[in-house]
């Protein structure tokens, strides 16, 4: 597919996703939980698919999991500057309060639900790559034209 064609197609998906929030906050708010679902679904698929490798034996990655790392307090807290990093939906709760009913109970219910269901399906889909590819495969595709998930997709759903 030519760049043109794919970044023409993504603009028209942005605008049309602008033109209905102008419309209607509330159909945008819907088309926001049907993508939403969309994701969780395919997170769903590709833990199941690394379900399947980890009850099939493919436990290679497991083995010796930590050997080589670093666990010095700088690395640490590298890795927890990521993570703050990787999340800032906390930088949007200013704008979320003032559209909420009753944001004193649900905010922190809406924090403590959606936290805790990313953090389980991200444990589970780093779960299932590893049961899937090698540390050293994901590592390497890091430096190459292929993405993560386009190798785990090769390996692991052939016919596609």
């Amino acid at each position: 597919i030519p760049v043109t064609v794919v970044r023409m197609v993504a603009m028209a998906g942005l605008m049309l996703i602008c033109a209905i929030n102008c419309y209607k906050v509330k159909w945008a708010a819907r088309v926001a939980v049907i993508f939403s679902f969309g994701k969780v679904m395919a997170l769903l698929l590709i833990i199941g698919f690394g379900g399947y490798y980890l009850a099939t034996g493919h436990l290679e990655s497991f083995e010796n999991a930590f050997e080589g790392s670093n666990y010095s307090p700088g690395f640490l807290a590298l890795s927890f500057y990521q993570g703050f990093w990787a999340f800032s939906g906390w930088n949007y709760l200013n704008f979320l309060v003032e559209e909420m009913t009753n944001p004193g109970r649900n905010l922190p219910l809406a924090i403590g639900i959606g936290l805790s269901l990313v953090t389980v399906l991200y444990m589970l889909i780093n779960i299932a790559y590893l049961a899937v590819l090698s540390p050293f495969e994901m590592l390497s595709t890091g430096s190459g034209s292929a993405a993560i998930a386009v190798v785990f997709a090769e390996r692991a759903m052939p016919w596609i």
